[in-house]
């Protein structure tokens, strides 16, 4: 692979993340108060990918439950 082809990639998987981020602060943004939305909808986003690093190494599935529990708790989501 060449440079120009390195920073091609590259340049895809930032789009690609970029657009998975605001995915999740559009979403944040139909559950919290707007000026909650940036900074809520980005700490679920740096959760999920967390997590799902984490599940992917672990091979196991609590990372995720745990960042969708600790994302329903700081979007105010009361699933009982």
């Amino acid at each position: 692979m060449t440079t120009e082809e390195d920073e091609e990639l590259l340049d895809l998987i930032d789009e690609y993340k970029r657009s998975q981020r605001q995915f999740f602060i559009d979403l944040v943004g139909t559950l919290v108060a707007e000026a909650d939305t940036q900074r809520l909808g980005t700490a679920v986003f740096l959760l999920y990918y967390g997590a799902l690093t984490e599940a992917q190494n672990l091979k196991a599935t609590w990372p995720l439950d745990d960042a969708l529990a600790m994302s329903e708790q700081l979007c105010g989501v009361n699933r009982s």
